[in-house]
């Protein structure tokens, strides 16, 4: 499991070490661009005349271009209300960063709706910020591609066909405070993107999930909020993550699933309104599912299926309309100390095809 306390810290003094970086001494520069009357026309070409550590500011207005960072730069808008960077090839990233410590903030990318392609991508970027973002109506919003130390904070991401941000062997990045609604999914850590803390996200009415986890382990997600969405939130082949303070609820079908993940603990969340509240599935064992509510869900609170080894210990499984927990062909679990009073048409507690486990003190 990651040290996160220490992950932060590494994390500030990278950032630290960046500012330094991108302040450059007195010898670093600023350049304006808007429509007249500023150092150039198009952010293109102030990236070229630009140096490492520099600033270029822009100002408000449409910009038809596709734009390639290779510098350690700033690159400032007037605001994501009055900064627009339309891609003027679709084919191509509406903003393309493929250097270190590069920091983009206050405007809006649109307009790469080609196969691969974002409205921000960091391609090979380490310890850069995208913060204050709008990245809408693209194929993915924010995209990283083998980038680490990154922060990904107040963005906008709405009406993407893909996900609004989506990962691809990126690790030791922290996402926090982002919006995303009605994308293909919400955000979408995959291909062993490890070590990444998701905080205080606000996901809801995407196509599929919400949060995935897809084969990528020792993630930590607190305090994101869930909801309306196929799957709240979606772990597959993924393993020693953290999850703690999430509300996942309203969901179409689950409020969380784990698809054969294993040694995953999951603390004090609310899993409520959903089809299944916690569902544990094909060969997820191991986990601790402690302190959780999963009532008032459709169906069933918690469910096992093929899980074993796993503790369910003092959740809330209640009001739903199936039973309470339940466990199918799942054995040497340990049930105890849980609330599972008033579901409506079935058990508390149901365990069927299931041997050897332990179901201790509940109510």
């Amino acid at each position: 499991m990651v040290n996160s306390n220490w992950f932060h810290v590494s994390i500030f003094i990278s950032l630290v070490l960046g500012v330094m970086l991108l302040a450059g001494g007195v010898s670093a520069a600023t350049y304006s661009v808007c429509g007249s009357g500023c150092n150039y026309t198009l952010i293109q070409a102030a990236v070229d005349a630009a140096s490492n550590g520099d600033t270029i500011n822009v100002g408000a207005g449409t910009y038809n271009e596709n734009v390639n960072v290779t510098k350690s730069l700033n690159l400032v808008g007037a605001g994501s209300e009055a900064t627009i960077v339309n891609a003027s090839n679709s084919s191509h990233n509406t903003i393309l960063i493929t250097a270190n410590w590069v920091n983009v903030s206050e405007l809006t990318a649109i307009g790469a709706t080609s196969a691969g392609k974002a409205g921000v991508k960091l391609y090979y970027s380490n310890y850069s910020k995208v913060e204050n973002v709008n990245a809408s109506h693209n194929r993915y919003g924010i995209r990283l591609m083998w980038s680490y130390g990154n922060i990904i904070t107040n963005n906008t991401l709405n009406n993407n066909s893909w996900p609004g941000i989506q990962t691809w062997q990126s690790s030791d990045n922290i996402y926090s405070n982002n919006t995303a609604i009605y994308n293909g999914a919400g955000i979408v850590i995959s291909n062993s993107s490890n070590n990444n803390i998701l905080t205080n996200n606000n996901i809801a009415s995407n196509d599929i999930d919400g949060i995935q986890l897809w084969y990528s382990d020792n993630n930590n997600l607190t305090s994101n909020i869930v909801y309306n969405n196929t799957y709240g939130i979606d772990l597959t082949s993924s393993n020693n993550s953290t999850l703690t303070g999430n509300n996942a609820s309203s969901n179409r079908v689950d409020g969380i699933s784990l698809n054969s993940s294993s040694d995953n603990i999951l603390t004090n969340n609310t899993f409520y309104n959903n089809y299944i509240g916690i569902k544990l599935n094909g060969y997820s064992n191991y986990n601790l599912i402690e302190k959780n509510n999963a009532s008032s869900n459709t169906q069933y609170g918690i469910y096992l299926v093929s899980s074993s080894n796993n503790t369910i210990l003092n959740n809330t499984a209640s009001g739903n309309s199936g039973f309470g927990i339940g466990a199918y062909n799942s054995g040497n679990n340990t049930i105890k100390e849980n609330t599972a009073d008033s579901n409506v048409n079935y058990f508390g507690i149901y365990l069927w095809n299931s041997s050897y486990n332990s179901v201790l003190n509940n109510i």
